[in-house]
């Protein structure tokens, strides 16, 4: 899986904390091709839809096969078409692997009115956002059926065949949370990701930093470099410091996009928007003064504007977690915190910011 295409939103199973996994995973690879990855062998049951009522999908004798489409920010219709596209080449493989009807197949949200699945909507505001339904996905798996042409064997199946010698494991190396390098007796942890470890920084408190593997400061910003002697950014600027502005902006609701350390135009929006709310110079550059803005800047609530036409509340900071309400196109919501691109609502619940404006 080593052309697996970035999860931008951070909300990705492969990682501490998550127990599920379905059979495979549908989204785009290194090169932005649309791309099937298994990652359980079919026969075995799987640990993704929950339960209902009447019991759960993912143990017998009621076991299904399950897959995850991954979600973009639902607007991107080629993304939609391609992605479905490769859904329903799946599902007619399948069916055709094991004498399957179309009638079985089911989304999470079907599987849940049957009492069979957690409470989720989903791909229902997807599918209903490009005038499509469930009915209209079972459809076009039978039309493939019928016309003889389902792919034999999906190409992640294939074993490669070579003659070299197995890669050797790269050395795994954590960034450390604690108060001194030398201090192991206050560590909150080690972690792969850097982000993982500054969110662990950030609820630990005052006094503790984020190390990376050689034993150098690297979070907060602040107590690495004074705000006086941080580099002037304005647009068209890449580096590590963008990075670090990045973080800061999108931590106190100034969303920026992807942390990529490239200084474009949504970073430049971000970088306004910041400076209109703490009454600075709205150039977009980032100087002195907006380091030290942003250095102690104490976040507080904020109102967006819902920009789809659905948009779903869920539990928790991804979209693993279950769907507790939805809100319409044009409704304010109070964001309180935010994590990962997501925000936390004042009345409960998270939602995605991509699908919001700052108002």
């Amino acid at each position: 899986m080593a052309d697996l295409g970035k999860n931008k939103y951070g909300n990705h199973w492969n990682q501490s904390g998550i127990s599920k996994c379905v059979h495979a995973f549908i989204g785009k690879n290194e090169a932005g091709k649309i791309e099937t990855y298994q990652t359980l062998p079919w026969t075995l049951c799987p640990w993704g839809c929950g339960g209902g009522k009447k019991g759960s999908y993912n143990v017998n004798p009621n076991a299904r096969i399950q897959f995850e489409i991954c979600e973009d920010n639902l607007k991107d219709a080629k993304y939609f078409n391609a992605a479905f596209k490769e859904a329903i080449e799946l599902c007619a493989y399948l069916c055709k692997k094991y004498n399957l009807t179309v009638d079985k197949i089911c989304s999470h949200k079907e599987a849940h009115d049957a009492g069979y699945g957690s409470n989720h909507g989903d791909p229902h505001v997807w599918l209903k956002r490009y005038g499509k339904d469930m009915n209209w996905f079972r459809s076009e798996v039978a039309k493939l059926l019928k016309s003889n042409s389902v792919v034999e064997k999906p190409a992640e199946d294939k074993k490669p065949e070579t003659s070299e010698k197995p890669a050797v494991a790269p050395k795994k190396e954590y960034y450390r949370v604690r108060k001194t390098w030398t201090d192991s007796s206050t560590s909150k942890g080690s972690y792969l990701n850097v982000e993982y470890a500054k969110e662990a920084c950030d609820k630990a408190g005052k006094g503790y930093y984020v190390f990376d593997p050689n034993g150098k400061i690297i979070y907060p910003v602040a107590s690495a470099t004074p705000a006086t002697k941080r580099p002037t950014l304005k647009q068209g600027s890449k580096n590590d410091d963008v990075k670090e502005l990045q973080t800061l902006l999108n931590k106190y609701g100034f969303n920026c996009g992807t942390v990529d350390g490239k200084f474009g135009t949504k970073t430049t929006k971000a970088v306004k928007e910041f400076q209109k709310a703490n009454k600075l110079t709205v150039d977009g550059i980032v100087g002195a003064k907006t380091w030290a803005a942003l250095f102690n800047y104490k976040a507080k609530g904020y109102c967006v504007k819902v920009t789809v036409d659905f948009l779903n509340v869920r539990k928790g900071a991804s979209t693993s977690y279950a769907v507790i309400r939805i809100v319409k196109q044009g409704a304010l919501c109070t964001v309180v915190d935010t994590k990962n691109g997501w925000g936390m609502l004042s009345d409960g619940g998270w939602i995605s910011l991509d699908c919001t404006k700052r108002v």
